[in-house]
């Protein structure tokens, strides 16, 4: 307190009452993550990765402008240098993830040198992979079992907040509810989709990466908690369900094999007997569900990847396929350290203006993200982002330390990685997260018991 005190002091002798506030915020904000780091953790989740898009709670400071959960992630991150529960930086996983954030820093540095981007261009396409930092917050601030696992239990909680808002949304609301984001991407009123919306709010990203969690919390616990979990769990669902994201249908159904064959006889009878379930309640809608039932369009979707020359023939996938040839191209000929964030690779796309006109605007993104970081940053960058990755499922399907909470961990990570071949997720600040915390929970409970045979 007697810091941010101080902070405010000097701010009011500079005589700018507006940069006096605005440092009085940040100071209070910083002095309540050192004392409360996990509300702070619970917060920017909440901000970050639950129903508000980034421009709710921004401001502009310069030239630059920031949103909430960027400054508590500062924040966070200052506690985490400064006053750490553990003296680690995440063993091998976390070493990688330096080596990836120190190589993409000097391709966005030789970027701008060369004057092929803008500085701040650059930075905004750059900035959402300082939200990285999140796996070294959750190993120093949350590096025991009881505090990640707390951890953990809020962000399904606003996983499934998420999916209950957005089933309200998708059948009630609309593309007119107040949190529609400005790009019109979050709910989408498109052609097939009939009566339920597309709606595909941040939180989403955490239902997808902690669904598996969710099961085997929901299988191992007893009476009023097991009601809750269970609760969670059908929030994650409908979450995902209502998104029309094919990608994740995959991925949870490749995740229910992976999990069969990982997660231990206890959870993998019950997932047998739930397999079963969820079988009949698919054919009973399937064959019942007619034109005119709320449903149909979630079956219709579901029908179309058993179709390939349905899917090839799809718009979207030719365009990303279009993307893919060139970008490959370019990440050809710039192998060592990429041509940058926020350059120009020769794909562009229509979009519609403020004022209702179309207009051609370069992509400076791709689907394909593992192409995407070769791309923005090089093969070797590449490369230390997946030892990064790897080196957690490692962790995670070790034989001989693996549990049904770090397998469920593992194929949450799993399927975001394979999603991450058609999605772009490695560099969207609510898949970080979800990134970020599966790596992390992994890491920590790995780490514990061998720094107890150590002691």
């Amino acid at each position: 307190m007697i810091l941010v005190e101080l902070i405010l002091a000097a701010a009011l002798a500079s005589g700018r009452l507006s940069i006096a506030l605005m440092v009085f915020v940040a100071a209070a904000g910083l002095a309540f993550a050192f004392a409360y780091p996990m509300a702070t953790a619970v917060l920017t989740l909440a901000l970050g990765a639950s129903i508000f898009h980034d421009q709710w709670f921004a401001f502009t400071v310069g030239p630059l402008d920031a949103n909430g959960a960027e400054l508590l992630l500062l924040s966070l991150f200052i506690v985490a240098l400064i006053r750490p529960r553990r003296g680690t930086w995440g063993g091998v996983a976390g070493a990688g993830l330096a080596v990836f954030l120190g190589l993409l820093g000097v391709s966005t540095g030789l970027a701008v040198s060369a004057g092929d981007v803008e500085l701040l261009g650059s930075f905004a396409w750059g900035r959402v992979f300082a939200f990285y930092v999140f796996f070294y917050i959750v190993v120093r601030l949350f590096g025991d079992r009881e505090s990640i696992t707390r951890l953990l239990g809020w962000a399904a909680v606003l996983a499934a907040l998420t999916g209950f808002t957005a089933l309200f949304i998708s059948v009630a609301s609309g593309p007119a509810s107040f949190l529609q984001d400005p790009a019109q991407q979050f709910i989408r009123d498109e052609e097939g989709l009939g009566v339920i919306q597309r709606v595909r709010l941040p939180g989403l990203a955490l239902a997808y990466g902690l669904f598996w969690y969710a099961v085997v919390r929901a299988t191992q616990t007893h009476g009023t908690w097991r009601l809750l979990w269970g609760a969670a769990l059908a929030g994650m669902f409908v979450n995902i369900a209502v998104s029309f994201n094919r990608n994740m249908w995959v991925g949870l159904s490749l995740g229910l094999l992976a999990m069969v064959l990982l997660s231990g006889p206890q959870v993998r009878r019950r997932l047998i007997g739930t397999i079963a379930a969820v079988g009949i309640a698919i054919a009973l809608v399937a064959t019942q569900g007619g034109s005119d039932s709320r449903l149909e369009p979630l079956v219709e979707r579901g029908a179309s990847l058993g179709d390939p020359e349905s899917l090839q023939a799809e718009s979207s996938l030719q365009s990303r396929e279009i993307e893919t040839e060139v970008a490959w191209d370019v990440a050809r000929d710039n192998p060592i350290v990429g041509i940058g964030p926020g350059v120009d690779f020769g794909v562009s796309f229509f979009e519609v203006t403020a004022g209702g006109v179309w207009a051609r605007v370069s992509q400076l993104f791709l689907h394909n993200q593992y192409l995407y970081l070769m791309l923005i940053a090089g093969l070797p960058a590449l490369l230390a982002f997946m030892a990064f990755l790897l080196a957690s499922l490692r962790c995670a399907w070790s034989w001989r330390t693996r549990t049904p909470e770090t397998a469920a961990w593992g194929v949450g990570l799993a399927s975001i990685m394979l999603s991450s071949i058609v999605a772009i997720y490695f560099s969207a600040s609510e898949m970080i997260f979800a990134i970020c915390l599966l790596t992390a929970a992994i890491y920590v409970v790995r780490s514990e018991p061998e720094e107890a045979e150590a002691r």
